[in-house]
């Protein structure tokens, strides 16, 4: 279940945040998606014999982090289904939650997608005479501007009183285009979500989902040189074992990586289907290829894919990138999907607000440094 965050450019007011990092110190906590990797809990363990332990540990944890808060103890809920992204009502009223109340001149989507969340902040804020939407697909532009322009008429503006800027560009770069567009400093609000989107997964030609056959792609963007095709073929295998061990936070992470790395060096892996036929079953998973609700291909899709995007070490960038350009009271929300992600947000929300120190290496570094 992904979690929401919001944090505020208000360091004059830092009172409120007290209770709430005090709350995530002491029971290490968030709003987390499944099972979070990791080490002393797993210990990466691939026997069976320790699924029993590492199982309890993980129901404990779960436990745990869900009682804990970013920032204020109302900003986190729990979303039922992050593949709703762009048309899912009850994520775009948390959405709207984030910003209600509040006036927000100058905004930036900077995940925008096919315009979803964009469109519904246009239209809630007539105030808004400055938007920024980024996104590195130009599929996502191309449904997107259409429906945000839409969204600004329908506000009762003309296409003139808000300026409507779409960014092919990924949101870490927040710093640089937004200072061409002399709106560093100057934002109200920002909004990111983390992950893939529902455009991306319904799109078998992208290759993201196992559910459809389709070219081992995986890429956010079309521009960027590395796709999963690539990855699963070329990268020796204790480097692809880490993506899973590590992104895809799979148990059997050592095993699926032998058995890809068996099937590529008799063929090529070129399909998501091929991909799915090489991990195989993986011990735990029922008959009907299925481990509870998940699907034995599901984690080691997941690493696979944010190694070619970079999705973590984007999302480290981003955050100072996007705090950076807030103006006094702005603010900043995030959704997280996993918690991969969730760890991201919340260390760097505790090193903004002053209360809590941050790791020295960031996460996506230390997890590069050994691939």
């Amino acid at each position: 279940r992904p979690g929401k965050h919001w944090i505020q450019n208000e360091p004059a007011d830092h009172q409120r945040y007290d209770d709430a990092i005090e709350t995530m110190t002491r029971k290490d906590s968030g709003a987390f998606s499944g099972e979070e990797h990791r080490p002393e809990e797993t210990g990466h363990h691939e026997e069976d014999g320790h699924a029993e332990d590492v199982d309890r540990k993980r129901q404990k944890s779960r436990q745990r982090r869900t009682l804990g808060v970013v920032i204020e103890p109302e900003s986190v809920l729990l979303l039922e289904d992050q593949s709703r992204v762009q048309d899912d009502a009850e994520q775009i009223d948390i959405v709207m939650e984030c910003f209600e109340g509040r006036s927000v001149r100058a905004y930036v989507d900077g995940t925008m997608g096919a315009g979803g969340h964009a469109s519904a902040m246009v239209r809630a804020h007539p105030e808004m005479r400055a938007f920024v939407g980024f996104d590195v697909d130009p599929a996502a532009h191309a449904l997107a501007r259409p429906r945000l322009e839409a969204a600004a008429r329908s506000a009762g503006r003309e296409d003139g009183a808000t300026r409507l800027h779409f960014q092919l560009a990924n949101f870490r770069d927040m710093r640089v285009e937004l200072e061409a567009l002399q709106l560093r400093g100057q934002l109200d609000g920002v909004l990111l979500d983390l992950g893939v989107s529902s455009m991306h997964l319904d799109t078998p030609e992208r290759g993201f989902s196992f559910n459809d056959d389709g070219p081992l792609d995986m890429r956010m963007g079309p521009g960027a040189a590395l796709t999963a095709e690539a990855l699963v073929n070329d990268w020796p295998e204790d480097e692809i074992a880490r993506v899973l061990r590590d992104y895809g936070e799979e148990r059997h992470w050592r095993l699926l990586a032998r058995r890809i790395c068996d099937v590529r060096a008799a063929r090529p892996i070129r399909t998501t289907r091929e991909l799915v036929a090489a991990i195989g079953r993986v011990p735990g998973v029922n008959k009907r290829g299925r481990s509870g609700n998940v699907h034995p291909a599901t984690r080691a899709f997941q690493g696979i894919r944010i190694a070619v995007n970079d999705e973590l070490g984007a999302a480290e960038a981003a955050i100072p990138a996007a705090i950076d350009c807030l103006a006094p009271g702005g603010r900043l929300a995030i959704i997280t999907f996993h918690s991969l992600e969730d760890r991201i947000v919340k260390n760097a929300f505790r090193k903004f607000a002053g209360r809590v120190e941050a790791p020295d290496r960031p996460i996506a570094a230390e997890m590069a440094r050994t691939l």
